[in-house]
């Protein structure tokens, strides 16, 4: 039933992205570069405020393996 509803509103998803990306500060995009122990933070940062500021991933997209805590 509320998907029906949802549906029947029409969402753009474009609209929305730009409508939250306003309201996302570069101090938050360098919180969220360092939250893996501060590794690879600029690269990270980077590729954030590119997908912010125009919508579109970095690509190739990096993949990072996790490294083992034991």
């Amino acid at each position: 039933m509320i998907e029906t509803f949802l549906e029947s509103l029409h969402p753009d998803q474009h609209v929305l992205f730009h409508a939250i990306a306003r309201h996302i500060t570069d101090d938050m995009l360098d919180e969220i570069s360092r939250a893996d122990y501060g590794q690879d933070a600029e690269e990270h940062l980077f590729a954030l405020r590119r997908l912010r500021d125009t919508g579109n991933f970095v690509e190739p997209m990096a993949w990072y393996r996790a490294k083992s805590l034991s």
